[in-house]
């Protein structure tokens, strides 16, 4: 569980500091590592979050990991989510 809850932890602070970057910089999209068009004509880029910073800089506070062993001791990464995942509410 050590090395899922680090991956986990791990992973929910690269999808926030994306975010952070998308909605400030852009230095992903500058660098050619994602086409402009994929984050700005997506109807969950938010032009009123451009230079608006949260507190703590979190973005998402739930984000859904679809996880899947591989091995005995190895996981991949199905799907990253930082919409609300189903079941939170139940």
């Amino acid at each position: 569980w050590r090395t899922l809850d680090r991956g986990i932890k791990q992973r929910a602070r690269a999808l926030n500091a994306f975010l952070h970057d998308i909605y400030h910089r852009g230095e992903i999209i500058r660098a050619g590592v994602i086409p402009g068009d994929i984050i700005y004509q997506n109807s969950a880029y938010r032009p009123e979050m451009v230079d608006f910073t949260p507190p703590g800089r979190v973005y998402s506070h739930i984000v859904g990991i679809d996880i899947v062993r591989t091995g005995p001791d190895s996981f991949e990464v199905l799907e990253d989510n930082c919409r609300t995942p189903s079941g939170v509410s139940y």
